[in-house]
């Protein structure tokens, strides 16, 4: 087996910052999670997470800018400079179920038990997450068997799977993104549980399971995720009318293709990004506009008004989009019809290339026509021709339009 080593230099400044003050305080303190995973294999962790025997209140007590926030769960973000926040947990460990308890399922309602860092180790939900690092002593901690798992490239339970998806479902969108986005493989029986428990997702909390599905989607490995969702049954739990779209083998492969441009050139704004992948994602509802780009402009807007009404917005509405991200949405469209056929490139008015959206609605424009099949050849002289600024009128054969009609002399009394 490979000997892991991480130095205090490789990590987070803040982090170490809140371990040792807490270390100083006599309290038990380690970096935790993700970050330890991702350092192993060789990712800059986004960011750092610590954990503690202090109690939220003594967290705050130690740090000038600190705020305790959670309902499930408190927690204690521990704030830098621009914002940075540092997330400080305290030790707990998992619930104990009881026999009394008149509820069906396993699902946990209630985690904010205080433990030890042992017990906190093996309530988390894999071992490549269950790894802690002490700066002290520059030792990664293992109480779980996660470094031969990292060695291994794998994602695997902590405990029994078969418990730990009823107890929270949410686990198995989690285990698609870790796999998709680190390129590791899933553990034969946490895969197998996964399938079975799938529909135990429809217990969980509705803005827990549209969080980390959009976490799945914009982790920068979508295609790979949306496979993993497919292949697991996890897609047709999440988006039943989003799954019959990858039956037909020329959708899905326009979706995938789809899909990685987004991955290799999402866009700068974040707040856009769901925008931009809704119609990606809906590809299949909304190939009638596409199909129709070429026909004059009263057919394309009734089309498109018509899929926004009876197919777009439901969908999206179920979806959790706001009224304002629908209307976004549906505005992208509404540049994207103005752009038409690549065949027939029409240069588009300044006025409309100065939008905010006028950006991604292009860069759809042409993966979708990339992943239609269209030549690149094409698809750059048609975005010269979109490009191009509209000549003005030459002078003198613009006439001044009459605001009133003339009036008639009136007639002079006699």
């Amino acid at each position: 087996m490979t000997e892991f080593h991480l130095s205090p230099s490789q990590m987070d400044q803040d982090a170490l910052f809140v371990v040792r003050q807490l270390q100083r305080h006599r309290h038990t303190a380690y970096i935790v999670g993700g970050s330890i995973r991702d350092l192993l294999v060789g990712r800059t962790p986004k960011d750092y997470d610590v954990s503690t025997s202090a109690t939220p209140r003594e967290i705050r007590r130690l740090f000038n800018y600190a705020r305790v926030i959670g309902r499930r769960f408190k927690l204690v973000h521990v704030v830098f400079k621009n914002n940075k926040v540092i997330e400080t947990s305290t030790f707990r460990k998992a619930p104990e179920h009881d026999e009394a308890d008149e509820a069906d399922d396993l699902l946990i309602r209630d985690d904010n038990l205080y433990g030890t860092p042992e017990e906190d180790a093996f309530r988390r939900d894999f071992t490549i997450n269950g790894l802690f690092y002490d700066p002290r002593s520059e030792r990664i901690i293992d109480f779980v068997h996660g470094l031969p798992d990292v060695e291994a490239r794998l994602i695997r339970c902590i405990g029994d799977p078969d418990i730990r998806f009823q107890e929270d479902p949410v686990r198995i969108l989690r285990a698609l993104r870790f796999s998709a986005k680190l390129d590791f493989s899933i553990e034969a029986g946490t895969r197998r549980f996964m399938e079975v428990h799938r529909e135990q997702l429809k217990l969980a909390a509705p803005r827990r399971v549209r969080d980390e599905t959009w976490k799945l989607l914009l982790c920068g490995h979508a295609s790979a995720c949306v496979e993993l969702a497919r292949s697991t049954g996890v897609l047709e739990i999440l988006a039943p009318e989003l799954a019959p779209s990858f039956d037909d083998e020329r959708i899905a492969a326009r979706i995938h293709a789809m899909l990685r441009s987004f991955d290799d050139d999402p866009p700068e704004d974040p707040r856009l990004s769901t925008v931009l992948m809704a119609p990606i994602l809906f590809h299949a509802q909304l190939e009638p506009l596409w199909d129709r780009l070429q026909d004059p402009w009263k057919v394309r807007n009734d089309l498109l008004e018509d899929l926004s009404r009876d197919v777009l917005e439901p969908v999206l509405l179920r979806f959790g989009f706001s009224k304002f991200e629908r209307a976004v949405v549906r505005d992208l469209l509404q540049i994207i019809i103005r752009l038409g056929h690549p065949e027939h490139p029409v240069t588009v008015p300044d006025r409309v290339r100065e939008r905010p959206l006028f950006a991604p609605a292009h860069r759809l424009w042409e993966w979708t026509w990339a992943a239609r099949g269209l030549p690149s050849e094409l698809l750059d002289h048609a975005g010269d021709v979109i490009h191009q600024t509209r000549a003005a009128a030459p002078a003198g054969r613009r006439r001044r339009r009459r605001r009133h009609p003339r009036r008639a002399p009136e007639a002079s009394p006699s």
